[in-house]
């Protein structure tokens, strides 16, 4: 009969010839205790949990037409406080222009991406507003008082 030993908080990982009953040696691995195995595999768990919970620079975006009016401005911040990544949302050509990224042609779309990698910029997410609605019963928020009458 063949099967693992387990004597004294050892683990043989081995399959050995099982000691008849009422012997008294047995054969088991010494290189390595079951405390010592265990902690080994909590070692090697915790190495993920480790990097998850470590926050650097590179988990932090920022919304470029939020830190800058124009596409400019924006690089010009990412750069200023060390930022990897960024977030689009609105393409501003000049400060006063204003279109949101799925709007645009494929080709200025490629433009910009050429563009930020050659900053050295990711972008993480294009944010848009094609989620944003009311949900029913609620009033909508007006950025500027409306007369009842005019809905």
């Amino acid at each position: 009969m063949f099967g693992p030993y387990y004597s004294r908080g050892h683990v043989s990982l081995a399959l050995v010839p099982a000691t008849p009953p009422g012997r008294t040696d047995r054969v088991y691995n010494t290189a390595m205790t079951r405390r010592e195995l265990l902690a080994a595999a909590g070692a090697a768990c915790a190495l993920p949990l480790q990097a998850r919970t470590h926050w650097d620079k590179s988990r932090i975006s920022a919304i470029t037409d939020e830190i800058g009016n124009t596409t400019e401005e924006s690089i010009a911040f990412a750069h200023q406080y060390a930022l990897s990544h960024v977030e689009i949302r609105d393409h501003r050509a000049t400060a006063t222009s204003r279109k949101e990224y799925f709007t645009l042609t494929e080709a200025g779309i490629k433009a910009d991406a050429i563009r930020f990698a050659k900053e050295g910029l990711k972008v993480s997410f294009v944010n848009t507003s094609l989620m944003k609605f009311t949900w029913p019963g609620m009033e909508p928020q007006r950025q500027r008082p409306e007369d009842p009458a005019a809905r």
